[in-house]
């Protein structure tokens, strides 16, 4: 079956629940065949606008002919059986030029159709952005937090995670050894590693700022194991309901959410 005949069986509503997905995903993953899907949309809507406005233009040029020559206007001949008389060239040219004009407003509509992001998109999308690297204030005499976070910082992470690791196990209460000992095991892909610290993390409730529920809600999204997706998400609606860290971010994750 060629292209055109899978278009219009689609439309038509031939095909069955599985050929419908299939052609949908296609439409979002080969260029080519959404142009043709394009064409063939602004053809069929052009069609429909062209023919519209040619039948009222001969029932108008009849109706006049009649009046003029006394004719009942119940003997009028149909328009449908003279159209293809009147169909000009000129017409046909502009007819497609039109169609190809509809093409590209039709093809960036699809393509810049914001579709809701899975859950691990989401997560990949933020470690991207915000744990790339941690901000470092440097002193006159640089302390195991500085030199921790400049390793990580040069993307040294498994040195990094040791160093934190170490710091964590000196001093139990010390949260940022374990905030960033969780991240650098995050961006290790460690990620049982990274959830041990960052429930630890979340212990620390006295704390002004504490992003430990967030952070373990972010490196479920990330594993993407099966339940994953779900305790990520009743994760993040704790997040909202206790106003915590990254609350703003939990409600626009939560409000695109898709499965």
């Amino acid at each position: 079956m060629d292209n055109s005949e899978l278009i219009e069986d689609y439309f038509t509503g031939s095909q069955d629940p599985v050929q419908v997905r299939a052609f949908e995903t296609r439409i979002t993953t080969d260029p080519a065949f959404a142009e043709e899907v394009a064409f063939y949309l602004s053809v069929h809507s052009l069609a429909r606008e062209v023919y519209q406005s040619e039948k009222k233009q001969q029932f108008r040029e009849l109706y006049q002919q009649g009046q003029a020559s006394g004719i009942s206007t119940s003997k009028i001949s149909s328009p449908l059986t003279s159209s293809k008389s009147r169909t000009t060239p000129v017409r046909k040219i502009v007819y497609y030029m039109a169609a190809a004009a509809a093409v590209a407003g039709i093809t960036f509509g699809i393509y810049n159709y914001e579709q809701p992001a899975s859950p691990e998109q989401l997560a990949s999308k933020y470690e991207k952005k915000n744990l790339m690297t941690q901000g470092v204030t440097m002193g006159s005499r640089p302390n195991s937090l500085q030199t921790g976070l400049s390793l990580y910082n040069d993307g040294k992470l498994e040195q990094a995670l040791k160093h934190f690791e170490q710091m964590s196990q000196k001093d139990s209460t010390d949260s940022r050894a374990k905030q960033y000992a969780g991240l650098a095991a995050l961006r290790l892909k460690d990620y049982d590693k990274a959830l041990f610290y960052f429930k630890q993390l979340e212990t620390f409730t006295k704390q002004f700022s504490n992003p430990g529920l967030f952070y373990e809600a972010l490196t479920h999204m990330k594993r993407n194991l099966p339940d994953d997706a779900d305790t990520a998400k009743q994760l993040l609606q704790q997040v909202v309901a206790k106003d915590l860290d990254e609350k703003e971010t939990a409600q626009e994750w939560l409000s695109n959410w898709k499965k």
